[in-house]
């Protein structure tokens, strides 16, 4: 099985690197305290607020559900008749923009209109999400015993 790091030093974490570890399989089947309960445990080890770890971690599981949703149920083979269909009905769809109004989506037309390896695109998608979160966590404001200030708002009543 192919994996990758998620994070960096003492925080990181072994994953598979389609990604179906970031997620419990027992989604549709009601919640799993034990896989929220680590995952929710990693990010507040990395330095993220009750608040922020709770967010992420609802946030993280759903991106990798819709991601398997894509996989499974969606994405199919470029040479795929159903998929050429859709390429052909998003390229005749964008052929109606005028392309002085929309000129990032008409010169984008190739990569929206056409199979892109699910793989590559999950890869590019959470490496931005991890990069983002290595950001956050860059900029957190720290108490004078170096650890990150913990500045969520209250919890919803």
């Amino acid at each position: 099985m192919h994996t990758r790091t998620l994070g960096s030093g003492a925080h990181g974490l072994e994953v598979s690197a389609i990604g179906l570890g970031c997620m419990g399989m027992s989604q549709s089947y009601g919640p799993n305290p034990g896989d929220r309960q680590a995952m929710i445990g990693v990010l507040r080890d990395a330095g993220f607020s009750r608040m922020e770890a709770a967010t992420l971690q609802c946030r993280l599981e759903r991106f990798a559900f819709a991601l398997v949703l894509l996989e499974t149920n969606v994405a199919t083979p470029s040479g795929n008749p159903l998929q050429k269909a859709r390429s052909a009905e998003a390229r005749a769809f964008l052929a109606t923009l005028p392309a002085a109004e929309f000129p990032h989506v008409c010169e984008a037309e190739e990569w929206l209109c056409n199979a892109v390896d699910p793989e590559w695109a999950f890869e590019f998608t959470l490496d931005l999400i991890i990069g983002g979160l290595e950001k956050l966590l860059e900029r957190r404001p720290r108490g004078s015993d170096g650890e990150p200030v913990d500045e969520s708002p209250p919890p919803p009543s």
